[in-house]
């Protein structure tokens, strides 16, 4: 048998508001709304700029010419520039090379949480 993770378990880095219920979880709910909120969700600047990215987000799927390519990239820059805009009140370029470093760490990041998950969540149930 492996060794707890007693980062993990001390920490209770897995009560987020997915896994958690009752009090902590409305809890959760509460502050991760009024955060959002703050940041415009609900409101008609966010929808403008939401807009405005898909537009261009189309547009670049089109200059394609229905040629296959891999739309990752386009689209996660996308959705990070909607996140930027909210946070920073900028936009980036695709092309901007900062930028894209930024989201190839960030990418490279997700991954290795992703690939570890089930360590870390067979740790987690695995002593309760």
């Amino acid at each position: 048998m492996r060794n707890e993770c007693y980062i993990l378990l001390t920490c209770s880095i897995l009560t987020g508001i997915g896994i958690t219920n009752g009090d902590a979880w409305r809890e959760h709910r509460r502050f991760a709304i009024s955060t959002l909120r703050d940041f415009g969700m609900g409101k008609s600047k966010l929808e403008g700029k939401i807009q405005s990215q898909a537009t261009v987000l189309a547009e670049e799927i089109e200059s394609h010419d229905g040629r296959p390519f891999d739309p990752q990239c386009i689209i996660s820059t996308h959705v990070a520039n909607v996140i930027c805009s909210m946070t920073f009140g900028k936009n980036f370029q695709h092309t901007d090379k900062m930028f894209v470093s930024i989201l190839k760490m960030f990418e490279k990041c997700n991954r290795y949480v992703l690939r570890n998950v089930y360590r870390f969540w067979h740790i987690y149930i695995g002593n309760k």
